[in-house]
């Protein structure tokens, strides 16, 4: 009886063992929580074995079938949500919020080269190609604080100094490369004069960290006694460039530099330039 017993014990333990070993065996499916199209994050991090640079398979069920998305690669990994970037697309299908994530082993990723086959993407690499941070924002809306110092130029010198100042920003990504923008900027010395600055921009990205500025500006300046009172408003142009780099999962830091071109400043041109740094959230 007890030798039955133990016999029985036995085969319970390795059917465990056996559905223990089929499951992690199984490949675990994640969900994107958010997506702009050539980034997105899913609901799984370094508590599931994630790590930097794994490779995974996107994809969608509609109707009780799976269609293929894209293959993506790990960028960055909390404990419980990972950041992940498109590699390869399936024809022109963006992945959307509510796609599913298989990791993809590496041992068929090298039978796949070995073979010369590709998971039915084109031209497929395990590298990650160079994106643009604003292609690796997951937010298509952003927004933060601005810091900075104001340099006047030319004959503003003569009324106006260096002095601090700040503003906000607030961006739409556009396009995968090209971002939209408002910004403001004050700057005052006591009641000696201010300046309120609002800015029209749009943005293109050089590389993955250089970006370029461009755009239209609001200038509100004010002299005297009632500097903070009413003056008049002109409308002048904008230039600049800068340097951004990531400060977190969904948070970015840029320093950049900005001239301005007033035209009709007066009976003279106005000029200045503004040294800021942004925090994007």
């Amino acid at each position: 009886m007890k030798a039955q017993q133990r016999q029985f014990a036995s085969w319970i333990i390795g059917l465990l063992l056996l559905c223990l070993w089929t499951s992690s065996s199984m490949a675990q499916e994640f969900s994107v929580l958010r997506s702009s199209g050539d980034a997105a994050v899913i609901d799984a991090g370094s508590a599931d074995g994630i790590q930097s640079g794994n490779l995974f398979r996107v994809y969608r069920r509609e109707a009780g079938t799976e269609k293929d998305i894209a293959t993506v690669q790990v960028t960055h990994v909390l404990f419980n949500m990972t950041r992940i970037e498109v590699t390869e697309r399936v024809g022109n299908e963006t992945i959307l919020q509510g796609d599913l994530a298989e990791r993809i082993e590496e041992t068929s990723i090298q039978t796949q080269e070995e073979s010369g086959s590709s998971l039915g993407y084109q031209d497929y690499s395990p590298g990650l190609s160079q994106r643009t941070p604003a292609q690796q924002r997951v937010k298509g809306v952003y927004l933060g604080p601005t810091a900075g110092m104001f340099i006047p130029l030319g004959d503003m010198k003569d009324v106006f100094e260096n002095n601090f100042g700040y503003g906000g920003i607030l961006g739409l990504q556009f396009k995968p490369d090209l971002d939209v923008s408002m910004r403001f900027f004050f700057t005052a010395k006591s009641t000696e004069w201010s300046i309120w600055n609002l800015q029209l921009l749009g943005r293109r990205y050089v590389n993955e960290r250089i970006l370029f500025d461009f755009g239209y500006g609001i200038l509100y300046p004010k002299v005297g006694a009632a500097a903070l009172g009413s003056g008049d408003i002109l409308l002048g142009f904008i230039a600049g460039t800068g340097y951004t780099f990531p400060a977190g999962m969904n948070t970015w830091i840029e320093l950049g530099v900005l001239y301005h071109y007033y035209p009709n400043f007066g009976d003279k041109v106005g000029q200045f330039m503004t040294i800021q740094g942004r925090l994007i959230l």
